[in-house]
């Protein structure tokens, strides 16, 4: 089991967030969600988490890859594990354009089976 280990989920989708919560919290995790980038890097600061789910287009005005930026630029938060999830940008156009830019673990195109979530997130906390 997971231990309660805590995993941040950071997405303006809220059927998004509470799949992400419902297949997380069955695997043991304590999950907190954030549907917004200025409420999720709040969140990854007051919380660190263990790991963190972050969709790339959250808002026009503070979307995921600035909050990538930021949890980059601070040594504390930059050790956090990163998942960052789309829907519509694919896994070669993140690649490249953010890859060289930004640090993160992986990246998965919506929609994410179950077990795809899961195994993914055991991957990254061990």
């Amino acid at each position: 089991m997971a231990n309660g280990r805590k995993i941040l989920v950071i997405d303006d989708d809220y059927n998004f967030l509470e799949y992400a919560r419902i297949v997380l919290e069955s695997e043991g995790y304590q999950v907190y969600t954030a549907d917004n980038g200025n409420e999720g890097l709040l969140a990854i600061q007051k919380l660190k988490p263990d790991l963190v789910m972050l969709d790339i287009m959250i808002s026009y005005s503070f979307d995921g890859l600035n909050v990538t930026k930021e949890i980059c630029e601070d040594p504390e938060l930059r050790k956090i594990p990163l998942i960052m999830v789309s829907a519509i940008v694919d896994k070669e156009d993140m690649e490249r354009s953010a890859k060289d830019k930004f640090t993160y673990s992986c990246f998965m195109s919506k929609p994410i089976l179950p077990h795809e979530l899961v195994t993914t997130i055991k991957e990254f906390m061990n």
